[in-house]
């Protein structure tokens, strides 16, 4: 019996592993974007290990990449069904069972099934409150709950839509009415050419007048596009929610056939655009050059009407939708792949690259662009591109209809059919509309974001990423008029934030050809009359405008992105002599005062407000600073020093920072005290001179000059050591944690503060202690320091505790607060924080020792890493 059960063992031991050798095939597999091939690896897999849920929670994936929703969540349900029969729960296998909930969400999604969705996303929540793609995810799905709920209230049709649902579904021929419009480009006659089964369901079958007054609709109703994307139907009877103490039980969720809904009129919208794009390629030469469907074919002139009729009313449709709504966003970008190929016509680029832009913004419907394109790089990102070769001086930075309408605005006025603010308004409407060339900028900058988190896009890309950063480099420094400065210059600088991010090439690529352009960019937006302050004059009687802060901000972030990628970078910006640039930016008030515009006043928070730019000019002085403090000048340093004391003075007395540090919830104020808090403590201690000037510490030995009687008088320090002392002393208390620092919560920006200010008082204590201190430094109290940091060293931990501990050390070692340390048991607690660490470092010592002396030893190591390599080796 005891063979039989070692031969089983051996048996299964044997499956487990065949199982996990088809798991890794199937991850490259998908890695590489061949998602079919990734099933079957995992079906071989589950044919020797079907409890291996890994292979379950991965085949589900697969499967939702290739659109087979109904067995992905068959998939998922077999993980959810295992771990509620076998595990009495979820928690034993939280990683396994929050995949199987937010993949079977995923697939509930696609089939509009929402209240089974945001369910699912509710008990992966529950496992990982934290993680932020569930939680955007359940926001969505919550809104689409509740738009499916309105849905079914409007689905009675009401008049204002009847027409066109009519029109949409009917199957026999429409009666098409023939009206002259001057403004209308489609010719109805063509439409005529058209067979019945051609126009049946679609927005080609629809007469102008009767699109015309969709896209109104659409336009001005909320509950007309609410409609327009509801399926019929479909209802659910297995989203029932669970009482609280049955919440883990009963969670398998059975798909049937008839519980598919009709599908909504935005669904043959979506066949329009497939239908439209086969067409389209028929009619293109192939990449061999072939035409499959000639020009003396019966069904080219047909092909041509539907295709040169359906594609701008899909586009105008789709945009509208994409732009209203996150929820309808995420319904429209299944047409990703249909759309995209149009770029290549010179007859739809501008609108199909408006699209783009949309889906560009938005979380969903951005990572499917970048699934798209990583699995089908080219032609689409080149299309992108090349969009990019355009010059600025020539291609502007102006709607391709801006001439047009102001033409025509100009003309109104001379007629006296319109007012001179009417006149303007039009003028300035034109003016907000994005440039081809911005709407490119702007499509790849967040098409980079969207796809950092993807492998396969990260290395599709790596191909064009030559071609994409001289694209966007010739934009830092193209423009010389100021207009194309504010808005080129700053989308392609933002455009380089989320580029850098795409691997080691992009960011060399940066570091070599954009480096110098950025600075300089920075040093002509911030000189008087930069592209600021021609938006700015446009704005004098009020309005928004894009763009129309200038590109400081987006520059600033480039910046600030490149040197935290790359800090091998930060000499040359050093060498530029960016400090100068950067140190009058470094005052929140100062910019609000200077932009002298009403909406930036109002609207610090935005991207291209003063707050923003403050704290980014800040986050780069603190990295320059890091990387050479001894190259700060003297009047620098002062100027410095003046502005970071006033800001620490704008935030008064921390209450705000301390009860969201007792809340446990992100304080926003520490986005610009922390950086505020690294450079004081960078300049106060590692700066030659810097402290010894601050609190007007006499030389030891000074040469007089020739002909005076006595030495030099010490100048005046610039700020008074006392206030801005006080200042950190109340940020210290003010951050002080409640309870000990989580692990996921280790090295964030409370605990990057705690160990940076615990630096610098550990520094003043030092300094404290030395013979003959000035007397400011002297009437320095840090007793209550001490407590402050003790505690936080209790419930701190990583680099910070240790900045902690060395802080701590430095208060024992002075006389005036020895005894304080030791009444609050500091010692202690660093020896039992140490302890552990003392004693990992000697077992590890005798380790090595043992196995330089021992054979034996040695072979079983060599044989431990060799069992922990073998899986991993396995094909």
């Amino acid at each position: 019996m005891e063979a039989d059960m070692k031969s089983r063992q051996k048996k299964t031991g044997e499956k487990a592993k065949t199982a996990e050798k088809c798991r890794l095939r199937g991850n490259e597999a998908l890695k590489e974007g061949d998602y079919v091939g990734a099933i079957e690896h995992y079906e071989e897999g589950l044919e020797y290990k079907r409890d291996s849920k890994a292979l379950w929670t991965n085949k589900a994936l697969a499967e939702i990449k290739v659109f087979r929703f109904h067995e992905a969540i068959t998939s998922c349900n077999k993980v959810i069904e295992y771990a509620e029969i076998f595990e009495e729960g979820f928690t034993k296998n939280a990683d396994a069972c929050f995949k199987a909930f937010t993949r079977r969400a995923m697939a509930f999604r696609a089939l509009h099934r929402w209240e089974e969705a945001l369910l699912d996303i509710d008990d992966a929540l529950n496992l990982f409150p934290r993680d932020k793609e569930a939680r955007d995810l359940r926001d969505k799905t919550h809104a689409a709950c509740e738009e499916a709920r309105q849905a079914k209230k409007l689905q009675a049709v009401p008049p204002a839509a009847a027409e066109v649902d009519a029109a949409l579904h009917r199957q026999e021929p429409l009666q098409v009415r023939v009206e002259i419009e001057e403004s209308d480009d489609e010719d109805e006659n063509d439409v005529k050419l058209l067979e019945p089964s051609a126009q049946a369901g679609s927005l080609a079958g629809l007469s102008k007048q009767e699109f015309g007054r969709l896209l109104k609709r659409l336009k001005e109703g909320s509950s007309e596009r609410v409609l327009f994307c509801a399926r019929r139907g479909g209802e659910s009877q297995s989203a029932k929610p669970k009482p609280a103490s049955d919440r883990w039980v009963g969670r398998k969720i059975d798909m049937k056939v008839e519980e598919i809904a009709e599908p909504s009129q935005l669904d043959g919208v979506l066949k329009d655009a497939e239908r439209c794009l086969v067409l389209w390629k028929k009619r293109r030469p192939n990449a061999e050059g072939k035409i499959l469907m000639q020009d003396d074919e019966p069904e080219a002139r047909e092909a041509d009407v539907f295709v040169s009729t359906c594609i701008p009313r899909v586009l105008a449709v789709l945009h509208i939708l994409a732009s209203n709504s996150d929820h309808h966003c995420a319904l429209t970008a299944q047409a990703v792949r249909y759309i995209w190929p149009l770029l290549a016509s010179d007859s739809w680029r501008y609108e199909v690259t408006q699209l783009l832009m949309e889906w560009s913004q938005r979380s969903i419907s951005s990572k499917a662009m970048a699934e798209f394109a990583g699995r089908y790089p080219d032609p689409h990102i080149p299309l992108l591109i090349e969009m990019l070769k355009q010059d600025t001086k020539k291609a502007g930075v102006l709607h391709p209809g801006f001439e047009d309408r102001a033409k025509k605005a100009a003309d109104r006025l001379e007629l006296g059919q319109q007012s001179v603010e009417d006149a303007m308004e039009d003028v300035l409407q034109g003016l907000l509309a994005h440039s081809p060339l911005e709407l490119a900028i702007s499509t790849l900058g967040n098409l980079c974001l969207a796809g950092q988190a993807s492998a396969s896009f990260k290395e599709q890309a790596a191909a064009f990423c030559s071609d994409l950063v001289d694209g966007l480099a010739q934009h830092l420094s193209q423009s010389t008029d100021p207009l194309s400065r504010g808005r080129i210059c700053g989308r392609a600088a933002g455009a380089i934030c989320n580029v850098l991010r795409l691997g080691e090439a992009f960011a060399v690529a940066v570091q070599e050809k954009c480096t110098k352009s950025l600075v300089e960019a920075l040093r002509e937006e911030c000189q008087q009359g930069g592209g600021n302050s021609v938006m700015q004059g446009l704005l004098k009687e009020g309005g928004t405008m894009p763009f129309a802060t200038g590109a400081k901000a987006r520059v600033l972030g480039a910046l600030v992105n490149l040197v935290i990628v790359r800090p091998t970078a930060l000499a040359e910006i050093r060498e530029l002599r960016t400090l100068e640039v950067l140190l009058p930016l470094i005052e929140i008030q100062a910019q609000t005062s200077a932009e002298g515009c009403a909406p930036l006043a109002t609207s610090t928070d935005e991207e291209g407000g003063p707050r923003v730019v403050a704290i980014r000019a800040t986050l780069l002085t603190s990295r320059l600073l890091g990387a050479d403090a001894a190259s700060l000048p003297q009047d620098m340093e002062a100027d410095l020093l003046r502005r970071l004391q006033r800001m620490l003075g704008d935030a008064g007395d921390f209450s705000a920072v301390k009860a969201c540090i007792r809340a446990d919830i992100e304080a926003p104020d520490l986005e610009w005290l922390d950086p505020v808090v690294r450079i004081l403590t960078i300049v106060l201690t590692k700066t030659p001179g810097a402290f010894d000037r601050l609190v007007a510490r006499l030389p030891r030995c000074e040469e007089i000059p020739e002909g005076a009687d006595e030495p030099s008088s010490v100048a005046s320090p610039s700020v008074k050591f006392e206030d801005l002392i006080e200042q950190l002393m109340n940020i210290t208390a003010a951050l002080q944690p409640r309870q000990h620092v989580a692990p996921e919560n280790e090295g964030a920006t409370p605990s990057r503060m705690r160990g940076n200010l615990a630096l610098l008082f550990g520094f003043l204590s030092e300094e404290q202690a030395k013979e003959d201190p000035p007397p400011v430094l002297r009437e320095l109290g840090l007793s209550s320091m001490a407590e402050l940091f003790v505690d936080m060293l209790r419930r701190e931990r990583g680099s910070a505790q240790h900045n902690i501990g060395v802080c701590v050390t430095k208060l024992a070692l002075n006389p005036r607060y020895r005894q304080k340390v030791r009444d609050l048991n500091g010692l202690e607690t660093l020896h039992q924080i140490q302890l552990p660490k003392v004693q990992a470092r000697k077992s590890e010592t005798m380790r090595l020792h043992r196995l330089e002396t021992s054979a034996e030893d040695k072979k079983a190591e060599i044989l431990r890493r060799f069992q922990q390599q073998a899986p991993k080796g396995g094909q």
